[in-house]
């Protein structure tokens, strides 16, 4: 009786759980829901996703409506127009448009055909793409490799026409999108085929979130009314007097509501308005996340700054992200002591801390005793990046310190100080370490790191940063 009850059973089980061959029963991928479909098309990229079309009906569906941001590159030179078409017109939810990588000038006999296909692609945005939010746009397109054609520049006076007729394109796509766009990030320029364009249409953008240019008269727009109201985020290179001037007013106008900013410090012609601007940046109470770079090609007085952060670590309370990048000729390894020092003492609501040296013989940033007790009290950090060019020995103190100090740590990279078995020894009792990038790590027994239960990505190398 019991065994012809689980002959029954088993069939009906089976069907419950859609393994019968039975062809009115619902196909495996069908029985997952809309959310969870998106939740696993969320980790494929824009290709796989259309690969996986055939997957099943519920997919070829819902791939087109998952589909929110393209990447064009030198691939999408090579696609038709009707493929172009039929590709954007069947994806409506398109809101992140990157044309920042297209470079089209490696091969300069291809260059006019592929500068109509930019056209092309830029008629066919504003056609399919009416939920555009956010633009990256490369300032150059076309002519990042013309100036180094100067020898046959009278062959180029045609193309260069050819390149003035992107102003117009460019005017259509602001125009359709100026008031609903939330970004808009324009790398380096060249030629300055947008600067008439954003200057015309930057006004009109009122939901304006994020913005990146390196061009002062753009710049000068943001302080002109009506103001941006939902500015959070901000990309600027503070690089002569007259953007220093800008930044002031930029402190004025949006100090009170910017939420990441990171500013490019070029002090080779503006050093006397260092003080200026590292001021500027204490009054911007709201930052959850400041980037600063300090480029100088001239040897600045570096001494003032660890005594211009503490009023950053005081008045910025909110901030949880910090980015440090020294770029110099020369600097002492007792400024860059000291510039840690600075931070250990006054930034101690961090979360995420990344200091880089950039200087031509390096510089020690561990420094002395004294700046391995100086790390009580970061409970709350998950990052933690100290990259120095300087090879040095590090004392053991400060790796401890770091344990016993950081039990949240998640992320460590710790580039240009060796390492032996007891610091990889110490670093394994880190309880939520899930990526380590260590290199001169020496005479160490790498089997430390296996200790580490959530560990995730490990990139370890040593001497002369050969991988281990």
């Amino acid at each position: 009786m019991t065994s012809t009850k689980q002959a029954i059973s088993q069939p009906l089980v089976a069907k419950k759980m859609g393994l019968t061959n039975d062809s009115s029963s619902r196909q495996s991928f069908d029985r997952f829901g809309d959310d969870l479909s998106e939740l696993m098309l969320s980790y494929l990229t824009f290709e796989d996703k259309l690969r996986h079309e055939s997957v099943s009906k519920q997919w070829h569906q819902l791939i087109p409506q998952t589909v929110t941001d393209i990447r064009f590159d030198e691939k999408f030179l090579q696609i038709t127009d009707n493929s172009l078409t039929a590709l954007l017109s069947k994806c409506p939810n398109i809101t992140s448009i990157d044309i920042s990588l297209l470079d089209f000038t490696k091969d300069y006999t291809y260059s006019f055909s592929s500068i109509n296909r930019y056209l092309s692609i830029l008629s066919l945005i504003i056609r399919y793409c009416p939920q555009l939010r956010h633009i990256y746009i490369d300032r150059n397109v076309g002519t990042n490799n013309l100036v180094s054609l100067y020898d046959i520049i009278d062959e180029l006076v045609p193309l260069f026409h050819r390149l003035n007729q992107l102003i117009p394109e460019y005017d259509r796509l602001f125009t359709v999108f100026a008031e609903q766009l939330q970004t808009i990030q324009v790398k380096d320029q060249v030629f300055k085929l947008l600067n008439k364009v954003l200057i015309k249409h930057l006004k009109k953008c009122t939901n304006l979130s994020t913005f990146s240019d390196s061009v002062p008269e753009i710049y000068r727009q943001l302080t002109i009314e009506p103001l941006f109201k939902r500015l959070k985020k901000l990309e600027i290179n503070v690089l002569n007097k007259k953007m220093v001037n800008i930044f002031q007013d930029i402190v004025r106008l949006y100090g009170k509501q910017l939420t990441v900013l990171y500013v490019e410090i070029i002090l080779d012609e503006i050093s006397d308005h260092f003080k200026t601007i590292m001021t500027g940046l204490s009054q911007m109470s709201q930052l959850f996340d400041l980037n600063i770079k300090l480029n100088d090609i001239d040897n600045t007085d570096w001494t003032q700054l660890s005594q211009l952060l503490p009023p950053i670590g005081h008045n910025c309370y909110r901030l949880k992200r910090l980015t440090i990048c020294l770029e110099t000729n020369e600097i002492d390894d007792e400024i860059g002591s000291n510039l840690l020092k600075s931070i250990f003492d006054n930034f101690k609501q961090l979360k995420r801390l990344f200091l880089i040296e950039k200087s031509r013989n390096g510089i020690d940033l561990i420094g002395s005793d004294d700046n391995h007790q100086m790390m009580n009290g970061f409970k709350q950090l998950t990052h933690l990046s100290i990259i120095s060019k300087k090879m040095s020995t590090t004392d053991h103190h400060f790796i401890s310190n770091i344990v016993a100090n950081c039990p949240r740590l998640q992320y460590l990279e710790y580039t240009g100080y060796c390492i032996d078995s007891n610091g990889l020894q110490s670093l394994s009792q880190l309880p939520h370490l899930r990526t380590i990038i260590l290199n001169n790590v020496c005479n160490a027994d790498l089997n430390a790191i296996q200790n580490c239960r959530k560990i995730c990505k490990v990139f370890i190398s040593g001497e002369n940063n050969k991988l281990l």
